[in-house]
């Protein structure tokens, strides 16, 4: 290969990466930080969950991207009170629909948003998250998204049984190239409404979420993808010339 060829081949790779990105944690919400003090732990009677470093925390901060804003985690109305029951959850009772589905028509859900920068466009890779029943029973949980007007599950566990709280991921996503606000509701079904249901610490470091500081919990909620900025048309425009010339070069 010459090297007019190899500056080109060069040339090519440097424009292609800044057109891609490397999928990874954007956004995590916590409930707990440190399992050995109250320090760092939701309060009970807490309305919202806040994403990120809330707590402040230096050793394994919580996370959120510094080119995409989020909302606190919320309640529907459909809850009982709107206010999370324990520390180290996001819970709360008056759950009381059959299914998930039903769950979303009668806002038994958990919500927040996710908006990119000006210039920045958001892909979604998967959601995963602590799913929290207070006890086994006949319950479900589905994601739904404002992309679609919350019509079409992105995922769901429609014959859910586990008690307390266990890692769940809402995978293979497929969410890309969104340039505005995306809202998320997490619809709940459970067979009694006096149960707290929600969302909890789990340890995530399964999943490469927190780390060796997280030992036995970890993260409550986590968003991975990447966050990526919009191109210029000069520089895609580049791109596409660089790989034409490139090709005219080889099959001369």
């Amino acid at each position: 290969m010459n090297t007019i060829n190899k500056t080109l081949l060069t040339l090519l790779a440097v424009g292609a990466f800044t057109l891609s990105a490397q999928a990874s944690t954007l956004l995590t919400y916590d409930t707990r930080h440190d399992e050995n003090s109250a320090a760092g732990t939701l309060p009970a009677g807490s309305t919202a969950l806040q994403p990120g470093n809330w707590f402040g925390a230096t050793t394994n901060p919580g996370i959120l991207d510094v080119n995409l804003s989020a909302s606190n985690v919320t309640f529907g109305s459909g809850f009982f009170d709107g206010q999370t029951d324990q520390g180290a959850q996001f819970s709360d009772t008056g759950v009381n629909s059959a299914t998930a589905a039903a769950g979303l028509a009668a806002n038994e859900f958990l919500s927040f948003t996710l908006t990119p920068d000006a210039g920045f466009e958001l892909a979604i890779d998967s959601i995963s998250f602590g799913a929290y029943f207070q006890s086994a029973g006949t319950s479900q949980w589905a994601l739904y998204s404002s992309l679609d007007g919350f019509s079409t599950a992105l995922a769901s566990d429609l014959a859910y049984s586990a008690s307390g709280a266990n890692l769940v991921t809402a995978g293979s996503l497929g969410i890309t190239g969104q340039t505005s606000a995306v809202e998320f509701r997490l619809a709940f079904g459970h067979n009694s409404e006096f149960e707290r249901v929600g969302i909890a610490d789990v340890d995530m470091t399964s999943i490469g979420v927190g780390g060796t500081g997280w030992p036995d919990y970890g993260k409550t909620m986590a968003v991975d993808g990447t966050i990526s900025a919009i191109p210029e048309p000069s520089t895609f425009a580049l791109v596409v010339a660089l790989g034409a010339l490139v090709l005219f070069r080889r099959r001369r």
